[in-house]
């Protein structure tokens, strides 16, 4: 979980890199130049988080039926979206409730092993 929460605005420092991302990105819709960066950014985001659910299946800490690609196609837009309400509404879209959001999804991944005793937030 500690690898997820890394791409998540939960401290000062992720904060300020993903009003960045969050500034960027909207500026690739209007400059085409920018376009390969965002892409490219994006695709190693992917992967990154890909790696990781791999990592966790091969310690056999996921079920054994799950589609490695679905799941890091699932995951991606939910640490994005997360991501952005919790920059955009701190107060509202709580770290607390972002980290729980991702406790909950990551849970019905699992292998059946109490996600806490295998992870740390």
């Amino acid at each position: 979980m500690d690898a997820i929460s890394e791409v998540l605005p939960i401290d000062s420092d992720r904060r300020v890199e993903m009003e960045v991302w969050f500034v960027f990105s909207a500026k690739t819709l209007v400059d085409q130049s920018l376009r390969s960066v965002g892409e490219k950014t994006y695709q190693n985001m992917h992967q990154g988080l890909y790696r990781v659910l791999e990592f966790l299946y091969s310690q056999h800490l996921l079920k054994k039926d799950i589609d490695l690609e679905m799941e890091a196609n699932r995951l991606h837009p939910l640490v994005d979206g997360m991501a952005s309400h919790h920059l955009l509404y701190p107060s509202i879209y709580t770290y607390e409730k972002m980290i729980a959001t991702l406790r909950y999804h990551l849970k019905t991944l699992w292998n059946g092993d109490d996600l806490n005793e295998s992870t740390s937030s």
